[in-house]
């Protein structure tokens, strides 16, 4: 597979073949830290004890799998759409370095699928506003399920 999205229970085992195949990790921890509180006020039951357990696998899966070399992408798949930035914060919390969470928004997500690096001519990652950004949205919900960095 390509890659992984979320990775809540993966099994740690598989981390190495991962890595030697080439196949990312985009853990979404945007969405599942916006759900969280919410799970943990609900009674007992499978669905809150399966996330709160894939909550506390998650960081550590997420420092493993970079550890070994695993491409780690920052992606949100849920609303808000489009906050790449609370993503890259998550990483970080995991355990990335800033600059290794940065890149997973932007160059290594670039390069992952083969896309042109930070060059001139090449398409941009970040557009930078004179004062505050416009009021409309600059990314829809309805297009597409999920936008990684990787898209």
């Amino acid at each position: 597979m390509d890659s992984l999205e979320q990775g809540m229970h993966l099994d740690l085992n598989l981390i190495d073949r991962m890595a030697g195949q080439g196949t990312a990790l985009v853990p979404t921890l945007t969405a599942f830290s916006g759900i969280l509180a919410d799970v943990r006020t609900k009674p007992p039951g499978p669905r809150r004890g399966a996330i709160r357990h894939g909550w506390d696998h998650l960081m550590p899966t997420i420092r493993a799998a970079h550890g070994a070399g695993v491409t780690v992408l920052a992606g949100t798949d849920s609303e808000v759409f489009g906050q790449v930035s609370t993503e890259v914060g998550w990483l970080v919390k995991a355990g990335l370095s800033a600059g290794a969470a940065v890149a997973a928004a932007s160059w290594t997500a670039r390069s992952w699928p083969g896309l042109p690096g930070l060059v001139d001519g090449a398409p941009a990652d970040l557009v930078v506003f004179d004062g505050d950004p416009p009021s409309t949205r600059l990314c829809s919900p309805g297009r597409g399920g999920s936008s990684s960095g990787a898209a």
